[in-house]
């Protein structure tokens, strides 16, 4: 499923495609659609996660898994997404995956920093990966989830739910053949929650009981 909240409504994104993203998509591509309720073959998702107040180094990861019952052979991608919180500072996409074994492990060609030079990092980020060896793939078994890269970002000391959007003009696969129809394919965007830290928390929590014991015992007999 996904998200989207109309309290902090998306931007408008780039229409010119940047340079490295262009010529990826001059190969076999096949787009990617967001539809909920398409039977998709293959699963783009940007997966959802927490982060503390005014941390650093948070990690969001892409996946893509196939859900189809044929492998598909990959040789490239490319991932644009919008940050829809300013808030949020955008460090660096890297092939670091941790969730599932980043796809090009190994032959990544342009890694381990993904980001496209000609578009810097801020709300709109490109980010992309071929396989280095010319004519050959990478592939993906039927129920096989792969890495797509990691989003770095750090986090504001303030709490707020920034959505990760992906832009279905940019997001793609590139494979050995065209025969997947673009309907069996989804995106699914992520969603950051600054939280409190756990120990902040806690501190918090005892705080307030040591206060409330100071008040009870200070109360008239």
């Amino acid at each position: 499923m996904d998200v989207s909240f109309d309290a902090h409504p998306r931007k408008s994104l780039p229409t010119r495609r940047p340079g490295r993203v262009r010529w990826f998509l001059s190969g076999v591509v096949v787009w990617l659609t967001v539809s909920a309720n398409a039977h998709a073959g293959l699963i783009l998702m940007a997966r959802s996660v927490n982060a503390g107040l005014g941390t650093a180094n948070n990690r969001l990861e892409f996946t893509v898994r196939n859900t189809g019952s044929e492998a598909v052979s990959v040789n490239g991608f490319a991932l644009g997404f919008e940050v829809d919180r300013p808030e949020l500072i955008v460090e660096d996409v890297t092939n670091n995956n941790r969730l599932a074994r980043y796809i090009f492990r190994d032959h990544s060609l342009f890694g381990p920093s993904l980001i496209d030079p000609s578009v810097p990092p801020g709300q709109f980020v490109v980010a992309s990966d071929l396989y280095d060896i010319q004519g050959s793939s990478v592939s993906l078994a039927p129920g096989q989830t792969r890495g797509l890269g990691v989003l770095l970002f750090t986090a504001p000391n303030e709490l707020l739910v920034a959505n990760v959007l992906l832009d279905p003009a940019i997001t793609s696969l590139s494979l050995d053949s065209d025969l997947i129809p673009s309907n069996q394919v989804t995106l699914v965007n992520g969603q950051i929650t600054v939280t409190p830290e756990p120990g902040g928390m806690l501190l918090a929590a005892c705080g307030g009981l040591a206060l409330a014991g100071i008040a009870r015992r200070r109360r008239p007999r």
